[in-house]
Protein backbone atom coordinates (compact mmCIF):
# COMPACT_ATOMS: atom_id res chain seq x y z
CA UNK A 1 0.00 0.00 0.00
CA UNK A 2 3.09 2.53 0.81
CA UNK A 3 4.64 1.89 -2.52
CA UNK A 4 1.26 2.69 -4.40
CA UNK A 5 1.10 6.08 -2.85
CA UNK A 6 4.66 6.64 -3.52
CA UNK A 7 4.00 5.99 -7.19
CA UNK A 8 1.23 8.23 -7.21
CA UNK A 9 2.82 10.66 -5.53
CA UNK A 10 5.64 10.74 -7.81
CA UNK A 11 3.26 10.80 -10.97
CA UNK A 12 1.56 13.80 -9.05
CA UNK A 13 4.90 15.51 -8.47
CA UNK A 14 5.92 14.62 -12.24
CA UNK A 15 2.44 16.47 -13.75
CA UNK A 16 2.83 19.44 -11.73
CA UNK A 17 6.53 20.04 -12.77
CA UNK A 18 5.63 19.34 -16.13
CA UNK A 19 2.92 22.13 -15.64
CA UNK A 20 5.48 24.29 -13.99
CA UNK A 21 7.83 23.79 -16.82
CA UNK A 22 4.86 24.76 -19.77
CA UNK A 23 3.92 28.29 -17.97
CA UNK A 24 7.57 29.52 -17.67
CA UNK A 25 8.52 28.34 -21.17
CA UNK A 26 9.21 31.64 -23.66
CA UNK A 27 7.05 31.89 -26.18
CA UNK A 28 8.15 30.13 -29.59
CA UNK A 29 7.58 30.97 -33.09
CA UNK A 30 4.75 28.67 -34.61
CA UNK A 31 6.17 26.36 -37.74
CA UNK A 32 4.21 25.16 -41.01
CA UNK A 33 0.62 25.60 -40.57
CA UNK A 34 -1.17 22.24 -39.00
CA UNK A 35 -4.29 20.72 -39.30
CA UNK A 36 -6.75 21.66 -36.91
CA UNK A 37 -9.76 18.71 -37.70
CA UNK A 38 -6.17 16.58 -37.18
CA UNK A 39 -5.14 17.29 -33.97
CA UNK A 40 -8.26 17.62 -32.28
CA UNK A 41 -9.36 14.13 -33.68
CA UNK A 42 -5.93 12.50 -32.20
CA UNK A 43 -6.28 14.09 -28.57
CA UNK A 44 -10.34 13.01 -28.59
CA UNK A 45 -8.70 9.86 -29.04
CA UNK A 46 -6.33 9.88 -26.04
CA UNK A 47 -8.79 11.85 -23.84
CA UNK A 48 -10.97 8.33 -24.14
CA UNK A 49 -7.98 7.04 -22.81
CA UNK A 50 -8.03 8.96 -19.64
CA UNK A 51 -9.51 7.25 -15.91
CA UNK A 52 -11.86 10.60 -16.07
CA UNK A 53 -14.20 9.19 -19.06
CA UNK A 54 -15.68 6.76 -17.30
CA UNK A 55 -18.74 4.88 -18.97
CA UNK A 56 -21.24 7.39 -17.54
CA UNK A 57 -19.90 10.17 -19.88
CA UNK A 58 -20.94 10.83 -23.91
CA UNK A 59 -18.59 12.42 -26.30
CA UNK A 60 -19.58 13.73 -29.30
CA UNK A 61 -17.59 15.36 -32.15
CA UNK A 62 -19.12 17.16 -35.07
CA UNK A 63 -16.87 18.41 -37.94
CA UNK A 64 -17.70 20.85 -40.65
CA UNK A 65 -14.84 20.80 -42.69
CA UNK A 66 -12.73 17.89 -43.22
CA UNK A 67 -9.13 19.47 -42.88
CA UNK A 68 -8.59 23.22 -41.84
CA UNK A 69 -4.43 24.27 -41.64
CA UNK A 70 -3.94 27.00 -38.28
CA UNK A 71 -1.10 28.86 -37.94
CA UNK A 72 0.23 26.65 -35.22
CA UNK A 73 2.00 23.77 -34.15
CA UNK A 74 0.75 20.06 -33.27
CA UNK A 75 2.22 19.93 -29.83
CA UNK A 76 0.65 23.50 -28.80
CA UNK A 77 -2.59 22.60 -30.58
CA UNK A 78 -2.82 19.42 -28.76
CA UNK A 79 -1.80 20.19 -25.12
CA UNK A 80 -4.66 23.23 -25.28
CA UNK A 81 -7.58 20.22 -26.72
CA UNK A 82 -6.07 17.85 -24.10
CA UNK A 83 -6.10 21.08 -21.52
CA UNK A 84 -9.74 21.66 -22.48
CA UNK A 85 -11.30 18.71 -22.88
CA UNK A 86 -9.80 17.01 -19.48
CA UNK A 87 -11.20 20.10 -17.88
CA UNK A 88 -14.68 19.38 -19.11
CA UNK A 89 -14.33 15.65 -18.54
CA UNK A 90 -13.59 16.27 -14.74
CA UNK A 91 -16.59 18.70 -14.64
CA UNK A 92 -18.84 15.43 -14.88
CA UNK A 93 -17.96 13.02 -12.18
CA UNK A 94 -21.47 11.78 -12.40
CA UNK A 95 -21.65 11.37 -16.15
CA UNK A 96 -22.81 13.87 -18.95
CA UNK A 97 -22.47 14.66 -22.28
CA UNK A 98 -19.13 16.43 -24.04
CA UNK A 99 -19.62 17.84 -27.49
CA UNK A 100 -17.15 19.16 -29.46
CA UNK A 101 -17.17 20.96 -32.70
CA UNK A 102 -14.65 22.35 -35.32
CA UNK A 103 -15.15 24.47 -38.57
CA UNK A 104 -13.96 27.75 -40.26
CA UNK A 105 -15.27 31.24 -39.06
CA UNK A 106 -14.29 33.91 -40.91
CA UNK A 107 -10.65 34.02 -41.12
CA UNK A 108 -10.38 31.29 -38.30
CA UNK A 109 -10.62 27.84 -37.05
CA UNK A 110 -13.28 27.64 -34.45
CA UNK A 111 -13.60 24.70 -31.42
CA UNK A 112 -16.12 24.47 -29.27
CA UNK A 113 -15.98 22.46 -26.16
CA UNK A 114 -19.50 22.05 -24.71
CA UNK A 115 -19.94 20.39 -21.04
CA UNK A 116 -23.03 19.19 -19.65
CA UNK A 117 -21.55 19.36 -16.05
CA UNK A 118 -23.00 21.90 -12.71
CA UNK A 119 -21.63 24.76 -15.04
CA UNK A 120 -19.18 27.70 -13.10
CA UNK A 121 -20.98 30.25 -10.58
CA UNK A 122 -20.81 33.45 -12.15
CA UNK A 123 -18.61 34.82 -9.70
CA UNK A 124 -16.11 32.84 -10.71
CA UNK A 125 -15.60 33.00 -14.18
CA UNK A 126 -13.41 36.09 -14.26
CA UNK A 127 -10.59 33.82 -12.35
CA UNK A 128 -11.14 30.51 -14.58
CA UNK A 129 -7.92 31.26 -16.17
CA UNK A 130 -5.98 32.72 -12.96
CA UNK A 131 -3.12 30.37 -12.08
CA UNK A 132 -4.31 28.14 -9.37
CA UNK A 133 -7.67 29.17 -9.40
CA UNK A 134 -9.99 25.23 -8.80
CA UNK A 135 -13.06 24.37 -7.44
CA UNK A 136 -12.28 20.13 -7.93
CA UNK A 137 -10.68 18.58 -5.49
CA UNK A 138 -8.07 17.11 -7.39
CA UNK A 139 -6.11 19.05 -9.93
CA UNK A 140 -3.23 21.65 -10.01
CA UNK A 141 -5.45 24.70 -10.97
CA UNK A 142 -2.72 25.32 -13.66
CA UNK A 143 -4.74 23.33 -17.10
CA UNK A 144 -6.77 25.66 -17.87
CA UNK A 145 -3.99 28.42 -17.63
CA UNK A 146 -1.78 27.19 -19.31
CA UNK A 147 -4.30 26.27 -22.27
CA UNK A 148 -5.38 30.10 -22.17
CA UNK A 149 -1.28 31.43 -22.38
CA UNK A 150 -0.75 28.74 -25.32
CA UNK A 151 -3.74 30.40 -27.60
CA UNK A 152 -2.54 33.72 -27.01
CA UNK A 153 0.91 32.83 -27.85
CA UNK A 154 -0.95 31.92 -31.38
CA UNK A 155 -2.59 34.40 -31.96
CA UNK A 156 -5.84 33.03 -30.99
CA UNK A 157 -8.85 33.92 -28.50
CA UNK A 158 -10.51 31.84 -25.82
CA UNK A 159 -13.64 32.30 -24.11
CA UNK A 160 -15.94 30.78 -21.09
CA UNK A 161 -19.82 31.03 -21.13
CA UNK A 162 -21.14 28.73 -18.46
CA UNK A 163 -24.62 29.43 -16.26
CA UNK A 164 -25.06 27.04 -13.08
CA UNK A 165 -26.81 23.82 -13.75
CA UNK A 166 -25.97 24.05 -17.65
CA UNK A 167 -22.72 23.22 -17.89
CA UNK A 168 -20.00 25.09 -19.73
CA UNK A 169 -18.67 26.20 -23.43
CA UNK A 170 -14.89 27.07 -24.10
CA UNK A 171 -14.39 28.45 -27.17
CA UNK A 172 -11.47 28.73 -28.94
CA UNK A 173 -9.76 30.93 -32.31
CA UNK A 174 -7.23 30.42 -33.83
CA UNK A 175 -5.95 32.12 -37.30
CA UNK A 176 -6.14 29.90 -40.32
CA UNK A 177 -2.84 29.99 -42.47
CA UNK A 178 -1.92 30.17 -46.36
CA UNK A 179 0.35 27.32 -46.25
CA UNK A 180 -0.29 24.53 -48.36
CA UNK A 181 -2.59 22.20 -46.18
CA UNK A 182 -0.87 19.73 -44.58
CA UNK A 183 -1.74 15.84 -45.57
CA UNK A 184 -4.33 14.22 -43.69
CA UNK A 185 -6.14 11.06 -43.27
CA UNK A 186 -9.34 10.16 -45.37
CA UNK A 187 -12.25 10.88 -43.51
CA UNK A 188 -15.74 9.62 -45.03
CA UNK A 189 -18.09 10.88 -41.98
CA UNK A 190 -18.31 14.70 -40.94
CA UNK A 191 -20.12 13.42 -37.51
CA UNK A 192 -18.52 10.74 -34.99
CA UNK A 193 -19.30 9.50 -32.06
CA UNK A 194 -16.47 8.21 -29.74
CA UNK A 195 -16.61 5.04 -27.32
CA UNK A 196 -15.19 6.10 -24.39
CA UNK A 197 -12.47 3.64 -22.46
CA UNK A 198 -11.13 3.42 -19.13
CA UNK A 199 -7.52 2.82 -19.57
CA UNK A 200 -5.19 5.97 -18.33
CA UNK A 201 -2.39 6.56 -20.74
CA UNK A 202 -1.61 10.33 -19.80
CA UNK A 203 -1.43 13.72 -21.92
CA UNK A 204 -0.47 13.88 -25.69
CA UNK A 205 2.70 12.66 -27.10
CA UNK A 206 3.94 13.29 -29.90
CA UNK A 207 4.87 10.17 -32.01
Amino acid sequence: RLLGVILREADRLKLITGQFLEQVRLPETPGRGCDLVACLEETLFLLQQSEECHHGIHVGFEKTVEALPVHADRDRLKQIFWNIGLNALQAMPRGGTLSVVVGAEGEFGAVEFRDTGDGVPTEHLSKIFEPFYTTKRRGTGLGLTIAEGLVTDLGGQIEVRSQPGEGATFRILLPQTTDNRPQTPDRRHQTADIRLQTTDEGPPQTA
